[in-house]
Order: structure tokens, then C-alpha cells, then sequence
């Protein structure tokens, strides 16, 4: 959502301390191509890149994109982001069944997230959908898309 103006501020607020910025735009494919090369072959030093928790829990939220062992081309960890104590609560979420307990590791290990900036935490794009009552069977998934195949309107 406004991907363009939202690297533009980022340009902007980086000048303003003295960091020049130049941004490069491609094809989303050439783009994720660019954005998968080993840490050796990487030429960039920061991006612009959104990330969904399409299952609603944090072991999909968080292990791919922060855990070492993900680095790209192997995983999803783009930015070659590490940090053993972040590895080590991810581990631990991955095999704890209590969900309190659960969720206090991954509140930990956001927190250290955090604390290192390994990314930048810009914003989150809530996602709004509606329907009318008639239409039914509508599956509104929180990957942002909807799911109709299965829908029909109830008149």
C-alpha cells in the first residue's frame, strides 16, 4: 500500500540525517529475484518489503523472516538478520504446546526484534473487507485476498 511514497519519506527522513538514498524500482518478480541472492552475491543495502502472518501465528510471523538458519536462498531472511538469542526463542516456540508460555517467548523475542532494528517496523496495513448478508460462503483469508469459489448469494 503506497510503496512508493513510503520509500520516498523513508528517503527523505534519511537525508535529513545526513544519508543520501537513492531508490531503484523494478518488476516485482526481478525484484524478489534481486532480494533472494546469498549474503556473498547481495548488493543492496536496504529495501523496502512488506510481510503477512498468513497463518495467525507468530511461529510463520517470525521464524522465517529472522531466524539465521533462513537466510536467503535457503528461507526467507532477506535482510541476513541474526541473532542467537532470537534463534534460540524461535526454537523454543516452534516445540512449546502452552500457549501462554507461547506466547511470552514470542513476546520476547519481539522485543529483542526490536531492540536491534534489524527492520524497520513502518506500518501495518489493516485489511477491510465487506459483503452484503445475501452473499455467502465468502472466505475472507488474512492474506488479503478472498476466496469466492465456493460463494452464492442467499435471496
Amino acid at each position: 500500500m503506497m510503496d512508493a511514497a513510503v520509500a520516498e519519506a523513508v528517503q527523505a527522513y534519511l537525508l535529513e540525517v545526513g544519508i543520501d538514498v537513492r531508490l531503484v524500482t523494478m518488476e516485482w518478480a526481478a525484484y524478489l529475484a534481486f532480494l533472494r541472492k546469498p549474503v556473498e552475491e547481495a548488493t543492496f543495502d536496504m529495501f523496502l518489503l512488506g510481510w503477512g502472518c498468513h497463518t495467525l501465528d507468530a511461529d510463520y510471523g517470525l521464524f522465517a523472516p529472522f531466524h539465521t538458519s533462513e537466510w536467503v536462498p535457503a528461507g526467507s531472511n532477506r535482510s541476513f538478520y541474526t541473532n542467537l538469542a532470537v534463534d534460540a526463542l524461535l526454537d523454543q516456540g516452534r516445540v512449546t504446546l502452552d500457549p501462554v508460555v507461547r506466547w511470552a517467548i514470542y513476546a520476547r523475542a519481539l522485543e529483542v526484534l526490536w531492540e536491534d532494528a534489524g527492520w524497520l517496523f513502518l506500518h501495518y496495513e489493516g485489511q477491510l473487507n465487506a459483503q452484503r448478508t445475501v452473499a455467502k460462503g465468502l472466505v475472507h483469508h488474512p492474506g488479503e485476498y478472498i476466496l469466492a469459489h465456493k460463494a452464492w448469494l442467499d435471496q
